[in-house]
């Protein structure tokens, strides 16, 4: 384990969360203690924004209850004295903080964490500076930090472990704006043992109606009202990904297909929420435009003017593509003609770069490979230009006949030969990949050139009854 000093320069959340720290800890008594100085320095030379943090040694609990007086964070603090663990918890009662910090017995070689949980892990003086190298790494999560902290009044010395390469985000409900449902990350596989489990441990029985990840974190929108509730209560959530902590919690409004009990649909409402670095992008509420919020504090810090009521958007080489609906979303499943624009947008600054009219748009058909943007229109897939909105190129009608209907058994097959069924819950699939366009629906696969739109081949395929 490579030790290494980190520079204090502060991102905009980061700061934030200094400053919300240091208000906490101005509210208290007046002198500050070598503890809340040590916080100080730790959080705002760490880059540390909320999580798991695990103290390790020292006299006093000054230190745990500093840190624990700081937003979305859970403090552990290890101790070997246990004789002395009964005051120690009765001081951290009486700071208030008692639930969000806590204190135990520790003995031995091992921290009892399993491996890459911990955010930030301060070890002090005495038994906090046994702990070896590897083992802190070991219980550290990705861009998670190690604090060693000889006296226990300043930090000596830092160590920040790198994101692997071999794990991957999934930015949009099916990965990425390409629509190709396949990760790149190499640790995925069956399940082997549980990291970490969230509440609601029960609920009205409807899914989660969108979930995605980014830089260590997870976002997503469920209905986390009790089971037992009259009210429901949809809302977009953010967790650390390493130790389940939620990080921060926006309650929705509205949210669109929220009473179609079993599937929570439309079928591409789960594409309203995307998350890439430190940014997360969704619409608060039903028919709201598209929101970006910082992913660390969930602070919203744009809203982006001409995507409202969007139905759908990606993020596609930092420009967000969204199509926009005008007209009352009950209105898609009686006609195909609409009034209907896809609108790209710089989500950092909020210009709209360009706008395209369609009288159609089928659902879940909007993808991007980073230089172009393609839709089906009923009739034919259609290329714009991801940066400009001019047509690339236009492809020979794909063979199908849409059908339109208000709403479809979920466990009825969702399409017949020849035929998109459109429904609620129902929806054709685009996918750009290694040159080509393929384009599902009608139980018919027709795969496209991406440079110029001619159709290199088709094939049908056999019905499925998933939704």
């Amino acid at each position: 384990m490579k030790t290494r000093v980190i520079s204090p320069v502060l991102s905009l959340p980061h700061y934030l969360f200094v400053v919300a720290l240091a208000a906490c800890m101005a509210a208290c008594p007046v002198e500050a203690q070598p503890g809340e100085v040590l916080a100080r320095q730790v959080v705002a030379e760490s880059g540390f924004q909320g999580g798991l943090i695990v103290v390790v040694g020292g006299r006093d609990a000054d230190l745990a209850v500093s840190l624990g007086k700081a937003p979305n964070v859970l403090v552990r603090w290890l101790v070997r004295d246990g004789a002395g663990l009964a005051d120690t918890r009765r001081k951290i009662r009486d700071a208030g903080v008692y639930g969000r910090v806590s204190a135990a017995a520790w003995e031995g070689d091992l921290l009892p964490y399993t491996d890459g949980m911990v955010n930030l892990l301060v070890l002090q003086e005495g038994q906090g500076l046994d702990v070896s190298r590897s083992e802190a790494a070991r219980v550290l999560a990705p861009m998670g930090v190690a604090v060693r902290s000889c006296d226990g009044i300043r930090a000596a010395s830092y160590y920040s472990k790198p994101w692997p390469e071999d794990v991957d985000d999934w930015t949009h409900s099916r990965r990425d704006a390409n629509g190709n449902a396949v990760s790149k990350d190499r640790r995925a596989g069956p399940p082997r043992f549980t990291q970490w489990e969230a509440l609601p441990r029960w609920n009205r029985g409807t899914k989660t109606s969108a979930l995605v990840s980014a830089k260590g974190r997870l976002f997503y929108i469920l209905d986390d009202s009790h089971f037992a509730s009259d009210t429901r209560t949809w809302s977009l959530i953010a967790r650390d990904a390493h130790n389940g902590i939620r990080l921060w919690r926006h309650e929705l409004p509205s949210w669109g297909g929220a009473g179609l009990n079993k599937k929570v649909g439309p079928a591409q409402i789960n594409r309203r929420l995307v998350a890439i670095g430190d940014r997360v992008y969704t619409t608060l509420g039903d028919g709201a435009p598209v929101s970006v919020l910082d992913a660390a504090s969930g602070k919203v810090i744009r809203v982006l003017d001409g995507t409202e009521k969007a139905e759908e958007f990606l993020v596609s080489e930092g420009i967000l593509v969204a199509l926009v609906n005008a007209s009352d979303i009950g209105d898609f499943w009686r006609r195909l003609n609409r009034d209907m624009r896809i609108v790209a947008v710089k989500p950092d600054t909020g210009k709209i770069l360009w706008e395209h009219e369609a009288d159609t748009v089928l659902p879940m058909t909007l993808t991007a490979d980073g230089g172009q943007v393609v839709y089906h229109d009923g009739k034919s897939v259609r290329s714009l230009d991801l940066r400009t909105g001019s047509p690339r190129w236009t492809s020979p009608p794909t063979g199908q006949a849409i059908m339109l209907r208000g709403s479809w058994n979920p466990d009825s097959p969702g399409a017949q030969k020849s035929k998109i069924i459109l429904a609620p819950q129902f929806a054709p699939t685009v996918v750009m990949y290694g040159g080509v366009v393929a384009f599902a629906g009608g139980r018919q696969l027709n795969v496209l050139s991406a440079a110029d739109g001619r159709e290199l081949w088709r094939t049908p395929y056999a019905a499925t009854n998933y939704s």
